[in-house]
């Protein structure tokens, strides 16, 4: 799944190793994916209530298109090529 920030950054969610909350910054709460090389400010709002919204838009992004195959040989996950957009607010 792509990510696209509210600042139309784009980020491949399978380079993510976390997205989280943090405080403080121009609005109250900011939500940032953790990469390997970066943290990367995906959108910022007012309240802690919208920011827990967001996120749990985008889990139920997530789960809603990936799949599992299993079979003899191995087993594959995988999450298909979906677009989430950060909301503006």
């Amino acid at each position: 799944m792509i990510i696209v920030s509210q600042e139309k950054h784009l980020l491949n969610y399978n380079n993510v190793i976390e997205i989280c909350k943090t405080f403080g910054n121009e609005k109250d709460v900011s939500i940032i994916a953790t990469t390997i090389n970066d943290d990367i400010v995906l959108g910022e709002y007012e309240t802690e209530e919208r920011a827990d919204e967001v996120l749990e838009e985008i889990i139920e992004n997530i789960q809603c298109k990936s799949f599992v195959e299993m079979n003899t040989d191995r087993i594959t996950s995988e999450v298909t090529g979906e677009i989430y957009r950060m909301p503006k607010e």
